[in-house]
């Protein structure tokens, strides 16, 4: 049974009126709770926490911001739940890490889709020593948003677009039941990768000129388990045929690939030509399986060339056909195996905030909040 909570908030100060309903972000200090309103919400919250608070926020749309306390952050969800009720929680620009490694507590961040980047510090004194990231849909880890401290990523929407380390930091990046579009590993020294029961994608040439580069062959030091891998083939001008496998430190067992790597002109035909993704691994494994049409694979699935494009209602089912290849769990592979496959989140969730319209007497200002429980 789907329990309400109705917290009241009445003792704020107020020059201006509100809207009826308005974003907000619950701080949780040690059970006294504190209310921030506005695109500028998180950001405020965050700024009167401390290492182990909890910030729960309602749907809509917050600014981002560089985190350097190592906080619990809910939103509403990445996607709206069955019913309809609730939100997507969307932080529309750039957040950054900065937590000391000396700080044990993990930062977390629950049920939201970052917009734009996010990026950890490169800074040796301010490297996050955990974080994770559980039902995120996030469009990318790239560019001036290098991955420098170990990150864990359960049940997300994700692109990788570049990946780093540095030689007095290792990286451990660790993606479970998720989607990865376009992963790149670029580091083979320092930042590790290991991938379990994700559905990889790469796509050459889906961003702009300069992603021509996201293909298999850039994921260095990489350990793929009960994965499946997809993709689109290269338009004729852009050939890079040697390149397209994964290279040879990259670790897969009990895989799927139905990726194809070019595609070229004989006579007035177009022909594709398909290439054995795992033909050039140091140590090939037996357990992995090639088939050469993604339909062979997918019931329904489609290649997306941004994470953006991935359709949050595909349920990824496959067919009988790949259904038997099983992984070394002994479940089926790809993101219905290991701990299966759920985008809803699974604690409380601010749903409604209401403001009155007037402003009391004694200038006070009500407010209304409701957290709700899932089912």
């Amino acid at each position: 049974m789907k329990k309400l909570f109705s917290i009241l908030v009445l003792a704020l100060s107020c020059s201006a009126l509100f809207a009826q309903q308005t974003t907000v972000a619950l701080l949780n200090h040690e059970g006294t709770l504190t209310s921030f309103y506005g695109a500028n919400a998180l950001a405020d919250a965050h700024k009167a926490a401390v290492h182990g608070d909890v910030i729960t926020l309602s749907g809509g749309s917050f600014a981002g911001l560089t985190f350097s306390k190592a906080v619990t952050v809910r939103g509403a969800g990445m996607v709206a739940d069955s019913t309809g009720n609730r939100e997507i929680t969307y932080i529309n620009s750039d957040v950054r890490i900065e937590i000391p490694t000396t700080t044990e507590t993990p930062i977390i961040f629950e049920g939201i889709f970052f917009q734009a980047g996010i990026g950890y510090s490169r800074l040796n004194s301010s490297l996050c020593n955990n974080s994770t990231f559980n039902k995120c849909r996030i469009h990318g880890l790239n560019g001036i948003s290098d991955v420098m401290g170990n990150a864990n990523f359960y049940n997300c929407l994700l692109g990788i677009n570049g990946t780093y380390g540095t030689s007095s930091f290792g990286t451990n990046i660790n993606i479970v039941n998720s989607i990865i579009n376009s992963l790149n590993n670029t580091n083979s020294s320092y930042c590790k990768l290991n991938v379990t029961n994700c559905i990889v994608t790469y796509h050459p040439h889906s961003y702009n000129a300069y992603q021509i580069d996201s293909k298999p062959e850039r994921s260095k030091n990489t350990t793929f388990k009960n994965c499946i891998f997809t993709g689109v083939p290269l338009e004729t001008s852009h050939l890079d045929i040697p390149t397209f496998y994964l290279p040879e430190t990259a670790v897969a067992n009990n895989c799927i690939s139905c990726y194809y790597g070019y595609k070229a002109e004989t006579g007035s035909e177009a022909a594709v030509y398909y290439r054995d993704i795992f033909s050039n691994i140091a140590n090939p494994n037996s357990t992995n399986v090639y088939f050469d049409d993604v339909t062979k694979v997918f019931k329904t699935y489609t290649n997306a060339g941004r994470i953006s494009q991935i359709s949050v209602h595909e349920k990824f089912e496959l067919t009988d056909e790949a259904k038997a290849i099983l992984g070394s769990d002994g479940k089926e592979v790809g993101v219905h195996g290991g701990i299966g496959f759920n985008l809803e989140p699974t604690t409380l969730q601010i749903t409604k905030c209401e403001v009155s319209p007037k402003v009391s007497e004694d200038s006070k200002l009500s407010v209304s909040i409701k957290v709700d429980a899932p089912k």
